[in-house]
């Protein structure tokens, strides 16, 4: 088996059921790429965990998409998936969901410590919308993915997040020491403080101009978006 997909959202599905998941996962050692999809579901914390631990398990798995919105997950939880994700040397693509959830600054830092050790890794995705993140979270995630030497694509969401002036600067220095970063689409609060904050990452972005690696002007249209 190379792919997994499996789709449990608006279920009643809880942490006893993730568990099983969990199990098969373990056996799967030539699994490529998951797809799991549990918005709105019974998990929590002890499930995700769980899971992000089996993926250390899938010594192939180079591509991971995960789905938790509108579930009651938290650090905890996020903590797990990063610590999952920093032993599966192989990734290359990565995309979570945790909109709507109660993942937070630690949260954060923790997948992004975690995803800095994939060293293959390219392209990643990233929606933490409506969730506790603040600037020390965008802040330190920032840090680490501007460490991952292959990274050309990124995409993150911070919608309706704490995120202000701070974490916004931060984030933007940390991405600029990423040298093989072609794609950047970053969101961030809606209302007054959009347009303040689309100019100070659009300050700290002029920063790649300085480098043929980057491509400034697909950079700075995809800011100009939000």
């Amino acid at each position: 088996l190379e792919r997994i997909s499996l789709n449990l959202s608006g279920t009643r599905v809880g942490d006893e059921a993730l568990d099983s998941v969990v199990a098969g996962l373990t056996d799967q050692h030539m699994l490529n790429a998951v797809v799991f999809r549990f918005a709105g579901t019974e998990i929590g914390d002890s499930g995700v965990a769980s899971l992000g631990a089996s993926l250390a398990f899938a010594h192939h798995l180079t591509s991971v998409e995960l789905f938790f919105d509108a579930t009651t997950i938290g650090d905890i939880g996020a903590v797990g998936v990063g610590n999952g994700l920093a032993r599966a040397k192989r990734l290359t693509s990565v995309s979570l969901n945790f909109k709507d959830t109660q993942v937070g600054d630690a949260g954060a830092a923790a997948l992004g410590l975690g995803l800095r050790k994939s060293a293959h890794l390219s392209k990643v995705a990233l929606d933490f919308s409506g969730t506790k993140v603040g600037d020390a979270g965008v802040g330190a995630l920032g840090v680490a993915l501007g460490a991952a030497a292959h990274l050309n694509s990124i995409s993150l969401d911070f919608t309706g997040t704490l995120v202000g002036d701070a974490g916004a600067t931060v984030l933007g220095l940390g991405l600029e020491v990423a040298d093989q970063l072609s794609f950047v689409s970053l969101t961030f609060n809606h209302g007054p403080q959009k347009a303040h904050l689309r100019e100070k990452v659009l300050e700290v972005l002029a920063g790649f101009s300085g480098s043929p690696k980057h491509s400034p002007t697909a950079l700075r249209a995809q800011v100009a978006e939000w």
